[in-house]
């Protein structure tokens, strides 16, 4: 498992796009980390957080998720927590 402190330098980029009623979250992992590990941690930190996750897709440096566009606000702010170290 992925502790929290080290989960935020591990998310390198993030971009999202909104398609209708749906977000495409692109998110770029470090290479230097284990991204299956970030993988799973970003998706129980989601599913923790209600946000119910519609496809992932993953590639050689990081994945997206395809979500409902009204978990907008909540998925922008636990990526900042993230990233910031401060997710409780």
């Amino acid at each position: 498992m992925v502790r929290s402190d080290s989960m935020g330098t591990a998310i390198k980029n993030n971009q999202i796009k909104i398609h209708g009623e749906y977000l495409e979250i692109n998110i770029t992992i470090e290479k230097s980390v284990n991204s299956d590990d970030i993988i799973q941690a970003f998706m129980q930190i989601l599913v923790f957080n209600y946000v119910n996750i519609s496809q992932l897709v993953m590639s050689t440096d990081g994945f997206e998720l395809y979500i409902s566009s009204k978990y907008f606000e909540k998925v922008m702010k636990l990526i900042n927590e993230i990233r910031n170290n401060t997710l409780i």
